[in-house]
């Protein structure tokens, strides 16, 4: 895998911490597995998906942004490309937040969100 930007690896950690720390105890439970037997960026990519996958009310055959290539034409390469302008990760867990026009903070005020909350 490409290397991780700072951007990624506090959005990996925190989508991780949010599944961790969040009300579906099977989720939790899979990723801190995950952590355990696959390293912590590979749980954060996969609890990223779960977190985008909710936020967005995804269907089975939807792609999430956190999976999709840039510039491509679907719907999930656009929201990628609106989210990388903006100064989000890939790996942000409420993309919403790109369609409702917020900023990422650390953009606007040179301050570090690490809960990753508009």
């Amino acid at each position: 895998m490409n290397r991780l930007s700072r951007t990624d690896r506090e959005a990996l950690a925190t989508a991780t911490q949010l599944v961790l720390k969040g009300p579906d105890r099977f989720r939790a439970k899979q990723v801190a597995e995950m952590v355990a037997t696959d390293g912590s960026e590979a749980a954060g990519e996969f609890a990223a998906f779960l977190l985008q996958y909710a936020n967005l009310s995804l269907r089975p055959w939807e792609m999430a942004p956190c999976q999709a290539e840039p510039g491509g034409k679907n719907p999930a390469s656009k929201l990628l490309d609106k989210m990388l302008a903006m100064g989000f990760s890939r790996f942000h867990h409420d993309p919403t937040e790109v369609l409702t026009g917020a900023r990422a903070e650390a953009q606007e005020t040179g301050t570090r969100n690490t809960l990753g909350s508009p």
